[in-house]
């Protein structure tokens, strides 16, 4: 994909996620759906970084 601005969205929505997981957690006490707000969080994270590293090897190798 030439338009990174996606997995860039992505992993500001997984930043944002695991802020308001924390505050959940910590602020408000809700522990179950806390962990899986963190969950959610770290999966978008992981998505949009591997997402941006992928897209990288493939425009390298197809070069």
């Amino acid at each position: 994909m030439k338009n990174p601005a996606v997995f860039y969205a992505v992993i500001a929505l997984g930043v944002v996620v695991l802020i308001a997981g924390v505050y959940m957690l910590v602020g408000m006490h809700f522990h179950g759906k806390a962990y899986a707000v963190i969950a959610l969080g770290v999966v978008c994270l992981a998505a949009g970084i591997s997402a941006i590293f992928v897209t990288k090897s493939k425009a390298a190798t197809a070069k």
